[in-house]
């Protein structure tokens, strides 16, 4: 159901912070098409095991997801706050499903990436 990779993350420069000696390393979880009720517990599982891992950094790629309901996003939106309190990177590629659906219910968050910020 779910695809993950860990690769090497490139170093970034965040405001003066020096990065870690140990290598950096990401995760991406590819999402399925159907992102609601039904596969947040799978969905959930998977981001708690890549935490325990010692990522520096998570991706969720949801560029495939045609569709999401509100369980869906609420659950992605938790994930993004239980990673970033770990002190883990979060960053997610959305599909124009999610980026709508995030909008119209006041879910913008979700969708502020790394680059985002850094622009900020």
């Amino acid at each position: 159901m779910f695809q993950s990779s860990t690769k090497p993350l490139r170093p970034r420069r965040a405001e003066g912070l020096a990065m870690a000696s140990r290598a950096p390393r990401s995760a991406t979880v590819t999402l399925p098409s159907r992102v609601d009720v039904h596969a947040i517990e799978a969905i959930s599982a998977q981001t708690n095991n890549m935490l325990s891992n010692g990522l520096s950094a998570i991706v969720m790629d949801a560029s495939s997801v045609k569709h999401v309901d509100q369980a869906g996003l609420d659950a992605l939106l938790d994930m993004r706050m239980r990673v970033e309190a770990a002190g883990v990177c979060f960053d997610i590629t959305s599909s124009t499903t999610v980026q709508v659906a995030a909008e119209l219910t006041g879910s913008t968050l979700l969708l502020t990436t790394l680059t985002d910020l850094e622009a900020g």
